[in-house]
């Protein structure tokens, strides 16, 4: 696996430049990685499917693209990041992008984000920068070690 870009963006700015999606209910939280695999655009599908079948996972396939959902907006939003009940909770989604690569094999697009949604402010609060990117980086690695061989 060649990994080819990398974007990170721990926490996206407030302006609309800056964040890429602008306006308060968008993602603070946001990284996005290209690869590609050996694995022909179906087997790798396939493997994305298993990888994400837990019951943790809300999945849903469109086209070339998979989307993974876990956690629960309602149950951070009122437990927090204080306690493990609401870190354990951190919303976060992931989405596949997958197409047939000219080199043979397939191109992965994955963009990883908070999915905490609507909030007064922008701003983050103790250790929810970190709960949320090791939440991502748990569906990102995820998602690498399904598209290898």
């Amino acid at each position: 696996m060649r990994i080819v870009q990398t974007l990170t963006t721990a926490k996206g700015g407030s302006s609309m430049e800056e964040q890429g999606r602008g306006g308060i209910g968008n993602p603070i939280f946001h990284r996005s990685e290209t690869w590609f695999t050996p694995l022909s655009p179906e087997d790798l599908k396939a493997q994305f499917l298993e990888a994400f079948s837990d019951r943790r996972y809300a999945v849903k396939t469109t086209g070339d693209e998979i989307q993974v959902a876990t956690g629960s907006k309602a149950l951070y939003k009122i437990w927090g990041n204080l306690i493990s009940w609401g870190q354990n909770n951190a919303p976060v989604g992931l989405t596949l992008s997958v197409r047939p690569s000219l080199e043979g094999g397939s191109e992965v697009t994955a963009a990883v984000f908070d999915r905490f949604g609507w909030r007064l402010t922008d701003k983050t609060f103790f250790g929810a920068e970190e709960n949320f990117t090791s939440r991502m980086d748990g569906l990102m690695q995820t998602a690498r070690t399904a598209s290898e061989l």
